[in-house]
């Protein structure tokens, strides 16, 4: 892959003078001109995860202008558009897309949790649900959960019919301590 910016790049922590970029790919950071940081980058890889799932960047419904003015303004791209993509993806992708203080820390984290959704294994974005983490357990442990739930259901009828048992050997014993009791005649 070879990268170009054409003199966009600019350096973390460096402060622009003035806007340059993609407004539609522009952190808010960017867009108002303020110090890059770590996540600013993080933003820029969540608007590409954006287009990744719906076919468009962010604020692809405005004109350049229009889009950039959302940026400034701390206006969330149209979420709803993640409706198709998969939960955890699209959590990702809002935490992305957050305020500076709620996005991933660096575009490595970001990339950890996209490794982790990929594996099959929770990511920290999203929020599961008890319903999600039983499915969840059920498809990475098919096995297990069956032996572990066959396992209960034997360690269940022993026990029943354990305490049956006590009780009849009881109800038993009882009729014969009765039946020796009473008085013949």
């Amino acid at each position: 892959v070879l990268v170009v910016d054409w003199g966009l790049a600019r350096a973390l922590g460096e402060t622009p003078t003035s806007f340059t970029g993609t407004p539609r790919y522009a952190s808010p950071e960017q867009a108002n001109n303020q110090p890059l940081t770590p996540r600013s980058e993080v933003w820029g890889a969540g608007t590409m995860l954006y287009q990744i799932l719906t076919g468009a960047p962010p604020y692809a419904d405005r004109d350049p202008e229009a889009a950039l003015a959302a940026v400034r303004a701390g206006q969330a791209p149209d979420f709803a558009a993640l409706a198709a993509a998969p939960a955890e993806l699209a959590a990702i992708t809002r935490r992305a897309l957050s305020p500076a203080a709620a996005r991933y820390a660096s575009v490595a984290a970001m990339a950890s949790d996209i490794g982790r959704w990929l594996d099959g294994r929770a990511v920290s974005a999203h929020t599961y649900s008890v319903v999600d983490h039983l499915r969840r357990l059920w498809r990475g442990s098919r096995g297990l959960v069956v032996s572990v739930g066959l396992a209960v259901v034997v360690l269940a009828i022993v026990i029943i019919t354990s305490v049956l048992n006590i009780i009849a050997a009881r109800d038993r014993d009882a009729h014969t301590c009765t039946a020796r009791q009473r008085p013949r005649g």
